[in-house]
């Protein structure tokens, strides 16, 4: 019987990093959350590419969860608007402020971060990926033409989400690696982040397979590794 599971991140409000002690921010809870749901996503859209629909909708909350991260991770990145909006509904850090953050509000921060050096495919694939779920939730559209139902599934083809998840892993690295060089504390909380994203995994081990369990394992520790080499290297 599967269980509903609640624990407790195993870690105080001070953390050893590199041998110094260091508190992190309210917004570090919620941006270790994105971070897992972001790299589990990614395990699913590999894992699911046979499965269309499931691989597209994976591929896009992966694209979308890791914008949430970074952003919470380097809120100096961000508008202070947004952030001033953010730590109003913290209320003392007892309330997730990430049910507020909406599509739109991901593709704006991500149009920043683009201004400050991102990679503009990132921009790309997270458009890509949005038009992509959007079309496997809601289409194919139908309408009346003359005397006739059309139906339309002419916006997108599989190949195209193809390619999207074949560079999904080139992506995320190229992500993680300019969040590790213009985060605060040089890139600290990144790499932190990804090395604390363990936790999650008894909820993952109900709700996915062993395998998807697996890519997001080996992925995420080939990102701690890249991560590392950034930010002890400075």
């Amino acid at each position: 019987m599967a269980m509903c599971y609640r624990g407790i991140w195993p870690m105080t409000r001070k953390i050893t990093i590199a041998g110094k002690q260091m508190e992190p921010n309210a917004l570090y809870a919620w941006a270790l959350g994105s971070m897992t749901r972001a790299l589990f996503f990614y395990g699913q859209a590999v894992s699911e590419k046979k499965n269309k629909i499931l691989c597209a909708i994976s591929a896009y909350y992966s694209l979308f969860h890791l914008t949430m991260a970074i952003g919470l991770l380097c809120p100096s990145l961000i508008p202070d608007k947004d952030l001033k909006d953010i730590n109003e509904r913290l209320e003392g850090g007892l309330t997730d402020p990430s049910s507020h953050l909406s599509h739109k509000k991901m593709k704006a921060w991500m149009n920043i971060f683009i201004q400050k050096g991102l990679p503009k495919d990132l921009l790309h694939a997270l458009e890509t990926a949005e038009m992509i779920r959007s079309f496997v939730n809601y289409g194919p559209r139908t309408k009346w033409e003359g005397g006739d139902i059309i139906i339309n599934t002419c916006k997108t083809t599989p190949e195209t989400l193809d390619r999207l998840v074949d560079k999904l892993p080139e992506l995320i690295e190229h992500f993680i690696t300019w969040g590790c060089k213009n985060g605060e504390n040089n890139g600290i909380w990144v790499e932190s982040a990804l090395s604390r994203a363990e936790f999650p995994a008894n909820f993952y081990k109900e709700w996915s397979t062993p395998k998807v369990v697996n890519i997001w394992h080996k992925f995420r520790k080939k990102l701690i590794k890249k991560a590392r080499s950034i930010v002890y290297k400075k």
